[in-house]
Parts: structure tokens; sequence; C-alpha cells
């Protein structure tokens, strides 16, 4: 096992330093710590043993007074002897007054790591707090703790302090509030009771390499349960703190919260699922009318060529007299009869010729009517006729008079239309059974051709636009869905056209209003034929999603944009300020007294003051600033283009305080409000991070709440 990180802190604990490390620590992921003031305070060690720590000793004494930053690991003409520093790592001297030493400090990175010029201008900052501390109290402990405590009471993130059987030791507020217990009722539990069963396990295993001394830190976003059984999902770090005694030994967690976070991805999640169990059942509805269609039209094209062939079939049998042939003369006797006759009613022909036509068919039959016609004009009849077995033939006859040597007669091809009559019928059934269920489905179906004109629609036209089949069959589909909507279409039209299957969104002005609908173009199978379009309404689901989208970025009490949102805007204002736009200016907002009125009047009323607060805002800026709750009773403004950024801070400032000033009533109650506010610009071409900027406008907040509230600070 690895020699375990030692911790020498100052005498008694020095929770200073645990804090001033862990600063470090969140600003550079895995770093270790080695803090040595001049004496006669002893240096602190974090992450790091006696003996990692000598190389850093022997290449303190060429440090001099200037900072030094190395990429990767030292030169070896800067170390002792055989002694090696792996990694990147910076060592920064700790000066006071008149540049008197105050010792120095090290931070080592793992693996190769250059130092930005905004990390140099963090550790700076880092470095002159580390130096007031020291410069006001040498060797005194008091201090740090001034230090710790400001950093642990004011952090808008949640931290605690726990000893290594997991009992809460310290908590602050940010994470009291996140938790919904006080923290004399919080430190009297510890983190294990308070997991998230489902969570439990991943981390005790951690957990237990922490003290194993396996890792000097773990990182992992976990479900905490707050004081009403609901659990909260937060993002937690851990760091180890081993001092010299078993009772010097805690750990220090920072909670950062991610339940909306974690919400909204939920809810994205499951409308994803529904949008796509949505679109799958569509697209199989679709395959399966498109699958019977195409079956219909299978069957359909195949009784074409039946029928083709039964066409070609006729023409052999009348150049080759294979059709039915009969003929009688004036006497109405047979003069005429083939074989396909005798194939066809039974009769051989030297049975039937010179019997008349009555003594085989029935006199009264259409059949007899017509071949005995004295009609001299060609006529065509489908008839039924009853052969020498009195079987029923359908049978379509063609009779014509003529005259053979001066002698009239009259003759007829009869063709057995029996089969015919069954595919027609069939062709009638399947049309109307793929109608019916094209009329019946919850979307738009139809076919257009390669000029966009409709060949077929089915009844949810009629429902949505209010045209008939008539109507429809004489438009085009621009002139139906109209100029806006025709202009989405239109290129899709067109790919559609030239063989691409796609699907697209876009409104529709319906006789219902407009819907938002997702369009399906897939082309004839034949090219240059047309198309098909599927269509079908999913404005409930662009209406749902839209709602949780919003609902992910607005606070639900007030209206106004969350942490979320406001965060989004803040990152974009910043870029077009650092392109040099005009001057930006962030106001931090805290409601004095919120407390006393929330504890004194009920949750009720205060959730009223921070509504009406909200309204109060919204009301002293510009079109075009933004307004937002952070959390609790903490607000911001934020104010984008200033061309005069002092002189506008303070107008909206003044005016902000002078509209709470006046008395008003809310829910029977005189109300009267004060704020602190808080101030800070960003000028056009700096290069300025959001966290930085929310500092900076933080604390002038509180500058200006310990001046005696109702007031505001510019930082």
């Amino acid at each position: 096992m690895p020699p375990q990180p030692v911790l020498d802190p100052l005498p008694g604990p020095a929770p200073d330093l645990v804090s001033f490390a862990a600063l470090m620590g969140r600003h550079f992921p895995g770093a270790r710590v080695l803090i040595v003031p001049a004496a006669p305070m002893a240096p602190a060690a974090f992450g790091l043993t006696p003996a990692e720590q000598v190389p850093l000793l022997g290449l303190a004494s060429l440090l001099g007074t200037e900072a030094h930053f190395y990429r990767d690991r030292p030169p070896a003409s800067d170390l002792p002897p055989g002694a090696d520093i792996p990694g990147a790592c910076a060592l920064i001297p700790l000066a006071g007054g008149e540049g008197r030493p105050l010792g120095w400090f090290a931070i080592l990175l793992p693996g190769s790591h250059d130092f930005t010029p905004w990390e140099r201008q963090d550790l700076d900052s880092f470095t002159h707090q580390l130096e007031c501390m020291l410069q006001s109290a040498p060797g005194s402990p008091g201090c740090y703790s001034q230090l710790f405590e400001l950093t642990f009471n004011q952090s808008s993130v949640g931290m605690a302090l726990s000893a290594p059987d997991g009992r809460w030791l310290r908590a602050n507020q940010s994470l009291c509030r996140l938790l919904g217990y006080p923290e004399s009722q919080l430190i009297e539990r510890d983190w294990q009771s308070m997991t998230h069963g489902a969570d439990l396990a991943a981390e005790v295993r951690l957990f237990e390499q922490l003290l194993a001394g396996e890792r000097q830190s773990y990182r992992l976003e976990k479900r905490l349960l707050r004081s009403d059984g609901t659990p909260h999902w937060v993002q937690l770090s851990v760091t180890l703190c081993r001092g010299r005694g078993p009772r010097q030994t805690h750990l220090i967690a920072v909670f950062t919260d991610i339940d909306d976070r974690k919400q909204a991805e939920q809810q994205l999640r499951q409308l994803q699922s529904r949008l796509e169990q949505q679109v799958a059942e569509r697209t199989q509805a679709l395959s399966r009318a498109l699958a019977e269609r195409d079956r219909e039209m299978a069957e359909r094209a195949q009784a074409q060529a039946r029928l083709i062939e039964e066409k070609n079939r006729f023409q052999n049998m009348l150049d080759n007299s294979s059709a039915a042939f009969i003929e009688v003369n004036e006497q109405g006797r047979l003069c005429g009869w083939n074989p396909a006759a005798s194939t066809l009613f039974g009769w051989q022909a030297e049975a039937v010729l010179g019997r008349p036509l009555t003594a085989l068919f029935d006199p009264d039959s259409p059949f007899c009517k017509l071949l005995l016609s004295q009609d001299p004009q060609p006529r065509r009849q489908e008839v039924d006729i009853r052969d020498r077995d009195a079987r029923l033939v359908q049978a379509e006859v063609m009779a014509e008079s003529s005259q053979h040597g001066g002698r009239p007669s009259r003759f007829a091809f009869i063709h057995d239309i029996s089969a015919r009559r069954s595919v027609a019928q069939q062709l009638k059934q399947s049309k109307s059974r793929l109608k019916a269920i094209a009329d019946n489905m919850p979307a738009l179906i139809a076919q257009i051709n390669p000029q966009q004109r409709y060949l077929y629609a089915n009844r949810a036209y009629q429902e949505w636009f209010g045209v008939s089949s008539e109507q429809l069959y004489t438009m085009s589909v621009e002139d139906l869905i109209g100029p806006k909507a025709y202009g989405v279409a239109a290129p899709h039209l067109a790919r559609a056209l030239a063989g691409e299957e796609l699907a697209f969104d876009t409104p529709f002005d319906t006789l219902q209003g407009e819907r938002m609908v997702h369009s399906h173009y897939v082309p004839n199978p034949e090219p240059g034929t047309g198309l098909y379009i599927l269509a079908t309404d999913i404005s409930e689901l662009t209406e749902l999603q839209r709602r949780l989208e919003h609902e992910a970025a607005h606070d639900a009490l007030t209206g106004l944009p969350n942490r979320r949102a406001f965060s989004l805007r803040l990152e974009r204002e910043l870029a077009r300020t650092r392109q040099g736009s005009g001057h930006l200016a962030l106001l931090f907002i805290d409601l004095d007294g919120f407390k006393q009125l929330n504890d004194n009047l009920g949750h009720d009323f205060g959730d009223r003051v921070l509504r009406y607060f909200a309204k109060r805002l919204q009301a002293c800026v510009r079109p075009g600033d933004m307004v937002a709750r952070l959390a609790g009773d903490e607000f911001t403004l934020l104010l984008p283009d200033l061309g005069d950024p002092h002189r506008e801070v303070h107008q909206v400032c003044e005016r902000l305080l002078a509209d709470l000033a006046t008395t008003r009533e809310l829910a029977g109650q005189p109300l009267r409000l004060t704020c602190s506010i808080g101030a800070a610009l960003c000028p056009p071409g700096r290069e300025m991070t959001l966290d930085t900027l929310l500092n900076q406008a933080d604390g002038a907040m509180y500058r200006a709440k310990a001046a005696g509230k109702g007031r505001y600070a510019l930082a």
C-alpha cells in the first residue's frame, strides 16, 4: 500500500488551510498542495508524503521573489541530486508589507499542464488572501479560522465537514437550505442515513478506498434525502484531510445542486421516448397502409394482366375462329357454329345446324332477342345464357347483321365473361376496403403527380381543410396548404419527386386553427409518377415539448428565468462583450429581512412577497434586460449594451430602491421592502468568466448589506 498523505498543520486545528487546499482542489482537479509559512509556523501538506515534499523544499531554495510555473517536471538542474517531481507544478512566494518574506506554497498537478493567464490571475488572488492572513496574525490560527469561516458560511454551494465514521461535524447554510434541515438537526445524523439507497453502495466503496489511502478524493453524482423524505440530486466532491492524530482527521464535502438539471434531463428523456414511440407507431401504421395499398395495387395489376391476356386470347380466337361464333339465317335457324361454340354450349355443330335458335335457347332470353333482332346496327350486350346442361354462362355478345349472297343473316361472337365479372367484383371490394382504411386513419393520406396535383386524398383532407374530393382533384399542393406552408414544403417536395424518401415538420392553417404537422413523403416506386403523402398532427406533442423546455428554464414561483437560463444568457452576453459590444453590468440583489417575514407571516405570504418583488424588479429595467431568480430571496439583473455604465447602473439601483421604499398593501398587510444590491461591470473586449463576474457582484452585495442594508455597492 502506498504511504499515507501527511498533514502537518499549525498548532491546534487549522481549518483555514484545509479550506485553502480544498479551494485549490476545486479550481485545479487532482491538485496536491504544500504550504510553508515563515517560522515559527509549521508547514502543512495536503496529498503529499514527507518523501514527496523533499524535492519541493529543494526547489524552493531557488525561488527568490518571483513565482515559478513548470508545464512539465522541473529540470534536474533545479532539483536536489536524485530528486524528481513528476507532472506540472507552481511555486509561489508569500510576502508581507515592505517585501517581508512570509513563506511560500506549491501546487502539484498530474501530467503536463499549461497555467493560463486566467489561472495565474486566480493563483495571484489566492496568494493575496493567504498573505493577508499570515501578515495580520503571524503564527495565529485565528486568522485562518476567519478565512475558513468566511468561505464556509458564504459559499453558494453546500459544504460540510464530517468525521471518518460518517457523522456530520459542520454544515453551512447552503447545505442546510438544500436539505431542509437546520444545522443543529443535521449534525445529529450521518451521511449514510441521508443517502438514497440506490446510491449508497457505490459511495461506500469510494469512501472506504479514501480512508484506506487508496485515493485522495472522490467525486460522484448522487441523491440525498431531504427533511421531507424527497430525494434531491447533488454533485458531491469529498477530500480527506489527515492530521497528526485520529481526532484531527476529517473530510471536506462540497455539494452542488444538480436536481433541476437531472429532472429536466429525465423529462426530456421521457418526452424523447414518447416522441420516438409516436413516430414509430405512426410510421408502422403508414407502412401497414402502404403495404396494404401496394398489395391491392398488385392484385389490380395482376387482374389487369389477366384481362389483357383474355383480350389477347379473344383476338387469337377471332383470327383463328376460336371464339364462340353463332350465325342464324332470316328464318332464325342456325347456319353457323364453330368449335368454340361447341365447347361453350356443349352441342356439336352437326347436332345444331339447321335447327331453330329457339330450340336450343330460351326464346324469351335476352340472348335470343339480341340475335334475332332486325336492328342493322352492331350491338354488344352481356347476357346470361343456359347451355345444354342448363348451366348459366355469363357471356358478352357482339351481334351484327350481314348479307351473304343477297340473303340476310345475323351473327354473333360470344365470350364467356364469368371470370372477368368475378375479378371486377373483387377489385371493387378491394378498392372499397382500402378507401375505408385510408378514410379512418387519423392522418392526411394523399397521392400527387409530378405536377404536384392531387390524384387521391382521404377523408381527413375534407375535415382539416373543408374541401370536397371533387374540389381537391382540381387543386395543387400550394393551392390547398397556402403559400406559407408551401414555402417550407416546396424543397422537400422537389427532393421526394426526385426519388428521396424524407420527413419534416411544418405548421398548417386548418379549419381547427394552426396545427403542427409531421409530413412524410414516399416516392412512387415507378419513377416520374409522383409520390405519396402521410401527414400527422403533432401539435400536442410540440406544445408539451415547448412547455417542458419553458419549465426547465424558469422559476415555478415567480415565472422568472431560473439559474440555468440566467447562466446561459450571461455566457452569451460575456461572449458578445469580449467581441466588443457595449458594457455589461450584473446586479446581485438580496431581499433584506425576508427570512423574518417568512417566519412571522408564513411561507404563503413569503411566496407572495417574492412574486411581488419579482414584478417590481421587472418594472424597473429596460426591455431586453434580464431579471432572474437564482434561489430563495436572491435575484439578479443583467444589463447589456450600456453606454455610460456607472450612471446607468446608479439609475437602476436608485429607481429600484425608491420603488421599494413606497409602503404598499399585500394580502392585507402593509409592506415596505428594502434590498441590498451588488453591481459588477465587464467592459468591452475584457476576458471575464461567469464565476468571476458573479463573485464580484456577490461580494459587492455583501458590502452593501454590511453597510446597513437598503443600499447598493459597485465592485
